[in-house]
């Protein structure tokens, strides 16, 4: 049994399944990976996942656990009971925080810093899962709890504590992963709520064999979805990074081969 569609959830699932195990995932959510994708791609995710031998039950959580020295069962919130002897937890990312003095230093859901990762606190840095920091796609301060996010902060909190004044431009997610025939790769504020302002361009789907969801703030790239033909998503990752105003079609970027180049010409 894995609790949790996120990322730590989804690959201990692939895993358990890639050894022969039977393996139910329970998703608060209505689709795995939904922190990091839309409901389009989660459901191609889902599919492709079912197809493989993956039992999926949306919209539930669980209630507790029964056994004797081990556990035997899952009491869900609706009641039912599902029998396991194994229980893998991977719901949420939250920092340790509990040793942070909160009447000194500035907390969120991480410890809150300025552009040169310094807290509240002068002399008091951080940086890594612990860090809320400016995302560039949102502008909001958020924590990214990625590796490449995490080394970023880490040299540019340790030359700010040596005396060097640099400043961290913001964090960013993203991941790329493959599961099974899918090629998956998500960058920025790629799933943001339907009122939020957001404008969404996509192509393909389902049925198509690939799927290409670009969210956009007025001109600004600010998120991307791609399954399969996944190209210059780099191209993608950089537009986003670097708030470059995308002034051509905007149909153009379905095209997993188009020309960045050309169009700045």
């Amino acid at each position: 049994l894995v609790l949790g569609g996120g990322l730590v959830g989804f690959k201990a699932a692939y895993g358990l399944l890639k050894r022969g195990l039977k393996v139910t995932m329970l998703i608060t959510s209505g689709y795995p990976l939904s922190m990091q994708v839309d409901e389009v791609a989660g459901r191609m995710i889902m599919n492709e996942l079912l197809a493989h031998g993956l039992t999926v039950k949306v919209g539930v959580s669980v209630a507790g656990f029964d056994g004797n020295g081990r556990v035997a069962r899952a009491v869900l919130d609706n009641g039912e009971q599902l029998p396991c002897d194994l229980v893998i937890i991977g719901k949420g990312v939250r920092p340790s925080l509990d040793f942070i003095p909160r009447d000194r230093i500035a907390v969120d859901l991480g410890i809150l810093v300025d552009d040169c990762l310094q807290s509240s606190v002068p002399g008091i840095y951080a940086a890594g899962d612990t860090a809320e920091a400016i995302d560039i796609a949102r502008q909001t301060p958020w924590v990214n709890a990625i590796w490449p996010e995490a080394a970023a902060q880490g040299r540019v909190a340790g030359q700010n504590m040596a005396g060097r004044r640099v400043r961290y431009p913001g964090s960013l997610s993203r991941n790329v992963m493959r599961v099974y025939d899918l090629d998956v790769m998500t960058t920025g504020y790629a799933n943001p709520g339907k009122d939020e302002g957001f404008r969404q361009v996509s192509a393909g789907g389902e049925n198509q064999g690939y799927y290409r969801s670009l969210v956009f703030r007025d001109e600004i790239l600010v998120g991307a979805v791609l399954i399969n033909r996944i190209e210059q998503g780099g191209v993608l990752r950089a537009l986003i990074e670097n708030r470059v105003p995308v002034r051509f079609p905007e149909n153009i970027l379905m095209s997993p081969g188009f020309n960045f180049s050309k169009l700045l010409k």
